[in-house]
């Protein structure tokens, strides 16, 4: 919440960047705490089902608040940034809707030897790249999307906002269903679908300056 509105204080670009830096080791935070929750509370199917929620309330957040700040874009650029003011209404559920499970200890001499070797990062590297890949390039779009929407399409500050919006829309309705593409393909399968669409909406935006087929793309 502080560095999130901090935006909205700061008259210098470089207040801003740090702003910035601090609201991303805050989001990293969340992204993998509340992600390692969900692994201590749940596993199997329910873990699969609750990991496609998870990615749909990022998504239902990535349809409201680009449009929010696509709006108060046009009172000023630095409105946008009080809709980190959410944040501080999230902290009483986390104080009292939260509570961190009690994990089974294990007591085989087979898991105690397990834990002692610690973990092995060689055969996880690959998974790691590709998942960095895939960060790279969602956020490349999102970051460079209203620069081009503006200076290709014509686009307003509102028309931005939607089209930012179609990313969140778009990842809602795939989330949901998660689980059931989970019981249909492999996880191979699964980033190569999404390596293939990535592939394809670049490729449409590549090829058009027309702001409704960039949507589409999208």
């Amino acid at each position: 919440g502080l560095a999130g509105t901090s935006g909205f204080l700061m008259a210098s670009i470089y207040g801003i960047l740090i702003g910035r830096a601090f609201l991303g080791l805050a989001v990293a935070g969340v992204l993998s705490g509340f992600t390692t929750l969900l692994t201590d509370y749940f596993e199997g199917v329910k873990l699969n089902q609750f990991m496609g929620y998870q990615a749909a309330a990022i998504g239902i957040a990535g349809v409201i608040f680009p449009l929010i700040g696509g709006i108060l874009t046009e009172l000023g650029w630095q409105f946008p940034f009080l809709t980190y003011l959410l944040a501080f209404l999230l902290i009483p559920g986390i104080l009292f809707a939260i509570d961190e499970p009690v994990l089974k200890t294990k007591t085989s001499s087979l898991d105690s030897h397990e834990e002692k070797i610690g973990f092995k990062f060689n055969p996880v590297l690959p998974v790691y790249v590709t998942a960095f890949m895939g960060m790279l390039i969602f956020f490349g779009l999102a970051v460079q999307l209203p620069f081009y929407l503006t200076s290709h399409a014509g686009a307003s500050n509102s028309q931005v906002g939607l089209a930012l919006s179609v990313l969140g829309l778009t990842s809602v309705m795939t989330a949901l269903l998660y689980s059931r593409f989970k019981s249909h393909l492999s996880f191979q399968g699964i980033f190569s679908f999404i390596f293939l669409s990535f592939g394809t909406c670049y490729f449409v935006i590549a090829l058009t300056s027309n702001y409704w087929l960039i949507i589409t793309g999208l």
